[in-house]
């Protein structure tokens, strides 16, 4: 992959393949690998590192994650991109997370969020762009309404967080949509 980086007002995102996610898997500690990827506490840590492995290896899948830069210190804030990117059916899950509190509230991923949407529809050929959402996360709920996301559905107990098992909001984005809305 050619190195590239996306510059906002406050922000630079730059591109992780698979070959730099899998090194980063490799390669850092545990402590490195949770605060770059969000897979933290002690009983899912191993869990949630393996499903990554499994998504960087798999050739029916591959990612596109961008770590979001502060443009005027180059600090690490968080990462947004597509974790599962479904290539021969032109689709792909989008994910994203702010690494500490103090970065939450000020706007960063609106900020990033559209860019990621727009490289892709427009580079990666994407048709559809999914986003599963729990339904107490009220900040993600609001960010993909106000990137014109679609509810479809609801997942019943879909994920796992601690003891719960908790349902997934299902929402998309085709890019005859995306197009429309830019209009």
């Amino acid at each position: 992959m050619n190195s590239f980086k996306i510059d906002t007002q406050r922000l630079t995102l730059e591109p992780l393949d698979q070959t730099i996610i899998a090194e980063i898997l490799e390669r850092n500690d545990r402590e490195e690998i949770s605060t770059m990827f969000g897979i933290g506490d002690d009983e899912s840590f191993e869990t949630n590192r393996r499903k990554f492995v499994a998504k960087v290896v798999t050739p029916d899948f591959s990612i596109l994650i961008f770590r979001i830069l502060l443009k005027n210190t180059s600090v690490m804030i968080g990462w947004c991109g597509f974790h599962t990117w479904f290539v021969l059916h032109e689709r792909a899950e989008l994910g994203y997370m702010l690494l500490e509190e103090e970065y939450k509230q000020q706007g960063y991923m609106s900020e990033a969020l559209p860019v990621v949407i727009q490289y892709g529809f427009e580079e990666m050929q994407l048709n559809r762009i999914e986003a599963l959402i729990g339904q107490n996360n009220f900040s993600s709920l609001k960010l993909v309404a106000k990137n014109g996301f679609v509810q479809e559905g609801i997942l019943r107990q879909h994920y796992k967080s601690g003891d719960l098992i908790d349902d997934s909001i299902m929402f998309s984005l085709l890019k005859e949509d995306y197009q429309h809305n830019k209009k």
